[in-house]
């Protein structure tokens, strides 16, 4: 249904309109099958988006962006990936500001990707920048801020810094909710914390709690 778009503000004077929205439907199928799984055709679909000039200047384009940076790391091709994902969050900078929550999940894909490169000083960095932005907003979302908190305690664990991940880990604890799916994801990395730390008796009792 686009009778919405094309009566909306501005769009009967952009005459590259169509080739716009055009492109980004072609990134969502993209981004479709790429988390089928059907990265060939993933790549397809995605070339497609991306060669349309006029799509630079979508206001969905940093988020096709961030999925095919994505559906890059998937594939293998992490400096690649990296690249991308700081292409989308210079883009999301320039259009929504380093205050959005637009800004940040594209932030926390960074920091995924340089999790996963063993860029553990990038990511800390990343992290804390993250948990800054969040906590400077009025009413922050306390699950994303649950999240924040464990994505750094997963970078404090994987370098050693067990104590403090510990901490972070608990802290994030206190901000979830029992019933959400966030609750059952810390619970697991703290013990899976614990069982490092030899505490087998605590790691039993952590992961008991989050089947439950």
């Amino acid at each position: 249904d686009t009778s919405s778009y094309l009566h909306g503000p501005g769009t009967m004077d952009d005459p590259n309109f169509m080739q716009k929205e055009i492109a980004n439907v072609n990134a969502e199928i993209g981004w479709t099958f790429s988390l089928r799984g059907a990265y060939d055709s993933a790549e397809v679909y995605f070339s497609e988006a991306f060669k349309t000039k006029s799509y630079e200047k979508h206001r969905d384009h940093s988020s096709a962006l961030t999925n095919f940076a994505f559906h890059t790391l998937h594939k293998g091709e992490f400096r690649k990936a990296r690249i991308l994902m700081e292409q989308a969050l210079s883009l999301a900078h320039q259009l929504f500001g380093q205050q959005s929550y637009e800004y940040l999940q594209i932030l926390d894909g960074l920091n995924t990707i340089d999790i996963t490169l063993a860029n553990y000083s990038e990511a800390e960095s990343g992290c804390n920048k993250a948990l800054e932005i969040l906590n400077a907003n009025d009413s922050p979302d306390k699950d994303y801020l649950a999240y924040l908190k464990m994505q750094l305690a997963r970078v404090k664990h994987l370098q050693g810094y067990y104590q403090s991940a510990e901490e972070l880990y608990n802290g994030a604890l206190d901000l979830a909710t029992p019933s959400q799916i966030r609750y059952y994801q810390i619970t697991m990395a703290l013990s899976a914390l614990q069982c490092d730390l030899t505490r087998y008796s605590e790691s039993y009792n952590l992961a008991l709690k989050a089947t439950k």
